[in-house]
């Protein structure tokens, strides 16, 4: 019924860990423990970085190693935005 191949296995149990990883990630930057910006902005690269991996598995079109690094410096650019104060959201 269902053809799996190990790559296919590997793939996926790849995206799952990357997601929960996300998750656990996201979790520790929510709690109110005391920990720099520096932190917050690394934690949150990080957890862009995973998802662009994720995104490099998934698309044969783009390269892992340049999905990693444009999610990295989106987490980065949305953590610094998130920690200065400024919103994105009109008030």
């Amino acid at each position: 019924m269902f053809d799996i191949n190990l790559e296919t296995l590997y793939i996926i149990g790849s995206a799952v860990a990357g997601v929960v990883t996300i998750l656990i990630l996201v979790y520790l930057i929510r709690k109110d423990w005391p920990r720099s910006k520096f932190v917050d902005i690394i934690v949150w690269a990080v957890a862009w970085a995973i998802g662009g991996a994720i995104v490099g598995l998934a698309d044969n079109d783009i390269r892992q190693s340049t999905a990693i690094i444009i999610g990295a410096l989106w987490g980065a650019l949305i953590a610094m935005v998130q920690t200065s104060g400024w919103s994105l959201r009109k008030k």
